[in-house]
């Protein structure tokens, strides 16, 4: 968005609409409600250096408008009745995810297709790309909270405000009103909190689950054509976490010189068993108790994770068929491409034998972590 001045998502939804959603949705949670506030709020402060992740979010959604081509317009249009749906924000959620994948799709200047199957829960668009006689699957998951986990925040934050409001005491503003201030603080955990009291359940482990259980549709794949699964975690108000893309790393360093692993990393090529490190009251090494996506399906040639900053790319070490050199080397045209960060099979072996060399890493330096805590 070069031009401030550019309507929201160029035109897509009128002001007109805008307007109507916004005294329809009221009070309510949304996230077309979200996007208009980062709006509003960077028209404002575009001076003031350093956007955050929720404008971040806003940008790239409507960048994304700006680059599909007028071809998808019609595509476009039928998507705003799930983006102005306000009885489910999860139908907006997902149709900004398919527009901000699309959007991202569209640089790699390949012919492509929009493929909407019917299903009985509505139709989800996969993107078939074409490179002369070939071509590539393209399917697109919006990754969202856990109900549970969302409802037991707004619960928390609820009951503290109403016993907080019982202690607090009113002040008078300058202007003679009385007000009172309180605040609610909960544990944000998007993917779920552990179930206290069971075994080898933890914040880290429920992550992996949660990802590593994603069902593609795959309505599309069929024997000898690459799939691509594109996980999106840009709902702006759940994947809000500063320095995102550390989840996708195997291993990163916390504070205090604590190492953790990357939840988003291990969901993708843990195995069953594997170790992985992680820090709840001291740091500790616990075994996956679930396999990682590309051990439970070879049929996926390679996920993308699309995050506010930063896209990757992780291709399946043993897959059933292999990510086309065309297609990897279009990646370096995506927006916000992180190729030196992304784990892609540019040799025989190659992401194979890197994701073994990091398992063993991990192993390693987990447990020189848990050792030098139990001397210090």
């Amino acid at each position: 968005m070069n031009d401030e001045h550019e309507p929201i998502f160029l035109g897509l939804i009128t002001d007109e609409e805008i307007e109507s959603f916004k005294k329809s949705v009221g009070q309510k949670k949304h996230p077309l409600k979200t996007l208009l506030a980062a709006y509003e709020g960077y028209l404002e402060s575009l001076k003031r250096g350093p956007a955050d992740l929720r404008t971040i979010v806003m940008l790239n959604t409507a960048r994304a408008v700006k680059a599909i081509d007028l071809r998808f317009d019609p595509w476009l249009q039928n998507l705003k009745k799930r983006i102005l749906d306000v009885s489910d924000p999860t139908n907006a959620s997902s149709a900004f995810g398919e527009i901000r994948a699309l959007g991202s799709v569209v640089h790699m200047r390949l012919r492509t297709d929009v493929v909407t199957p019917q299903t009985q829960q509505g139709g989800r668009p996969e993107f078939v790309l074409h490179h002369g006689d070939q071509k590539v699957v393209i399917e697109v998951h919006t990754k969202q909270s856990d109900p549970r986990e969302t409802e037991r925040m707004e619960r928390e934050l609820r009951e503290q405000k109403e016993e907080n409001l019982k202690k607090a005491r009113p002040i008078t503003t300058a202007n003679g009103r009385q007000v009172t201030v309180t605040t609610a603080a909960t544990i944000v955990s998007p993917l779920g909190a552990p179930t206290s009291g069971k075994a080898g359940d933890f914040y880290i482990t429920n992550e992996i689950s949660r990802i590593a259980s994603i069902k593609q549709r795959g309505h599309q794949v069929v024997e000898g054509v690459p799939f691509v699964l594109w996980l999106d975690f840009q709902e702006p108000d759940v994947w809000l976490f500063p320095q995102q893309e550390h989840y996708c790393q195997p291993i990163f360093g916390g504070e205090h010189g604590r190492v953790k692993s990357g939840f988003i990393w291990w969901a993708l090529y843990g195995e069953k068993d594997d170790s992985i490190v992680h820090f709840e009251n001291y740091t500790r090494l616990t075994p996956m108790a679930h396999p990682g996506k590309f051990a439970q399906d070879k049929r996926i040639s390679a996920i993308v994770v699309s995050l506010s900053n930063t896209t990757l790319v992780f291709e399946h070490p043993d897959p059933s068929v292999r990510m086309p050199a065309w297609l990897r080397h279009r990646l370096f045209l995506l927006p916000q491409i992180e190729m030196d960060n992304s784990w892609l099979e540019l040799a025989p072996g190659m992401v194979s034998n890197a994701v073994q060399a990091a398992k063993k890493r991990v192993a390693l330096l987990g447990q020189l972590a848990a050792d030098l805590e139990n001397h210090v």
